[in-house]
């Protein structure tokens, strides 16, 4: 009776707690606007079909780009907007059953338009959109700059005929409140860099490795030479609590602005000696450790509500034996 009427009291508390969380993250959450998104190798789409439910279930884009539906057979689905694929799966489906008239498609997954985002942003990661995204989108969808980010150099990179393209885009002007209609669209897999003006600063970038995302003392670290990459990770503190050693991302600048993007999973040479999981960094590279899953600002903070929670909890039952 006491534990309930204290959480009725502590109620807006608890929301003020939960809301602090996440507010600083929330300004930039609003839905990206894009041109209508295709679908890709991984989607999960539901299919309904009112007139005939026993056909509703959980469609998956294979590998080759197709769907299978249930009386129809094969269809392509790559390349399709949810609106087009609707439409023809419905016109097949009528072609068994004329008294189909409404069917519905509804993307339940989206694991084919994947950006990552580092650098000196709030939620760097790999992050999931429901339409294309343009840059300004993926930085709001990664929680907005930090208040170090250099938005007049945001690096983009693309994978083009087997090579790594590199554009410079100067996204400071959204902040003035101008248009981003001319800010370019970014495809499946590209990554955004958000340079840290504190990072940039400290010396000459091509004197050092910058190590961004989850280690302890993330920044700019001068090297003499060819250094292997956990040596790096080293020199900033080690990986974080949320850090993924399975997933490292190095990016190397081959010469001539050609950018080589790979993912390194430390944990082979940890456990098995493999050279492949510590490989050697140039000055000038960027490393970026990723996130484990399910961690993050809520992971964070859950302990600290919970702590605050039990110390007003005692202090409540105190008063209540005064």
């Amino acid at each position: 009776m006491i534990l309930s009427s204290l959480l009725r009291r502590l109620a807006p508390v608890l929301f003020l707690l939960a809301t602090w969380s996440t507010c600083s993250l929330a300004q930039y959450r609003a839905p990206v606007a894009g041109r209508p998104y295709q679908l890709g190798v991984g989607d999960v789409i539901q299919l309904s079909v009112w007139q005939q439910p026993e056909l509703d279930r959980e469609l998956t884009v294979r590998d080759d780009g197709k769907i299978v539906v249930p009386l129809v057979g094969e269809i392509m689905a790559a390349g399709s907007t949810v609106p087009e694929l609707e439409d023809l799966v419905a016109r097949r489906l009528r072609s068994f059953n004329r008294d189909i008239t409404e069917v519905s498609l509804t993307v339940t997954r989206y694991r084919s338009l994947q950006i990552y985002v580092m650098g000196a942003v709030s939620d760097p990661g790999l992050h999931s959109f429901e339409s294309i995204p343009n840059v300004w989108d993926a930085i709001r969808a990664a929680g907005g700059p930090q208040t170090s980010a250099n938005l007049r150099r945001v690096r983009v990179l693309h994978t083009a005929q087997g090579g790594m393209v590199s554009t410079i885009v100067n996204v400071e002007p959204v902040l003035r409140g101008e248009t981003v209609a001319d800010l370019p669209e970014l495809e499946p897999g590209d990554t955004v860099i958000v340079p840290d003006d504190t990072v940039l600063s400290a010396a000459d970038r091509e004197s050092g490795v910058q190590v961004l995302g989850e280690v302890v003392s993330p920044g700019f670290y001068p090297v003499d030479g060819p250094t292997p990459l956990l040596t790096m990770v080293l020199m900033a503190g080690g990986f974080s609590r949320d850090g993924d050693p399975s997933k490292v991302r190095a990016v190397h600048d081959s010469g001539r602005g050609h950018l080589e993007s790979r993912t390194v999973d430390t944990k082979l040479f940890v456990e098995n000696g493999q050279v492949s999981g510590n490989p050697l960094v140039y000055a000038g590279d960027t490393i970026f450790v990723e996130r484990r899953p399910l961690s993050g600002n809520v992971l964070r903070v859950l302990p600290t509500v919970l702590a605050t929670v039990t110390s007003l909890v005692a202090l409540y039952i105190t008063l209540s034996n005064d």
